[in-house]
Order: structure tokens, then sequence, then C-alpha cells
């Protein structure tokens, strides 16, 4: 068992503009542009969590928790659905976890919103806590 924690923005950078992870974006984008924020995605974070490449695992559970950056509400599965299928598809990419259906990844619990609000950060901060399974 190998517990992981991970913190990534809300946005990826996609020809020099910020693409927010967020549903109402994703619908909307280009599938060029949809093809540039996962590649750049996936690269922030093997760029900044190396250590995934060594991990390989049967199963993978994982839960989400947003860091607002001021106090507008937002809705949490916009953000965590997008979050979740670039990050997992990114672990499958690295061939972390042999594929990203239900009988490989579960979640212990809804995403949640952390109550503090971070205004030292421009954007929402999302905390990724997986474990993943031998």
């Amino acid at each position: 068992m190998i517990e992981k924690d991970i913190l990534i923005d809300d946005f990826v950078f996609v020809g020099g503009k910020k693409f927010q992870l967020n549903l109402n974006v994703y619908r909307n984008a280009h599938f060029y542009i949809l093809n540039d924020a996962k590649i750049n995605f996936k690269n922030n974070l093997i760029a900044l969590y190396p250590e995934l490449r060594n991990i390989k695992a049967r199963r993978l559970n994982v839960n989400y928790t947003i860091f607002p950056h001021n106090s507008g509400l937002f809705d949490t599965g916009n953000i965590i659905a997008i979050v979740d299928k670039f990050f997992l598809d990114a672990l499958k990419n690295f061939k972390c976890i042999p594929d990203d259906n239900y009988n490989v990844v579960g979640y212990n619990e809804p995403p949640k919103v952390f109550n503090g609000i971070s205004r030292e950060n421009k954007n929402k901060k999302i905390l990724i806590r997986c474990t993943f399974f031998g």
C-alpha cells in the first residue's frame, strides 16, 4: 500500500492561456484544446511528482479536497469531474494503474471543500489523496 498526497492547481496553460479544469469550460472547448489540456496536465503532474512513474498498483482509492482562494461559491462536481478524468487518465498513461474503471478505482468519500480560504493562492488548489494497492 502506498499513500500519496498530490496538490495541483485548478487550471493548466494551453497556448499561453489558462484552461480552467471545470466541466463548464470542458464541454465548450474544441477537441484540440482538450487534448492539449490533458497533455499539459499530465506533463505538469509528472514534473511535480516524478515518483508516480515507479508506482504499479492493481487498485486505487482516491479522494479530493478543494481549497478555495476566495469566498465565492462554486460547484464542486464541475471541478472534480474534469480533475478526476485528467488525473486517472494520466495515472493510466504512466502505467500506475491498469485501467480507470470501477473495478480499479474507488472513492472513500465525496469531494470536500476546505473551510478556510487561502488568499495567498490566486486560484483554487486541489488536494488529491491517493492510496495505491499492490
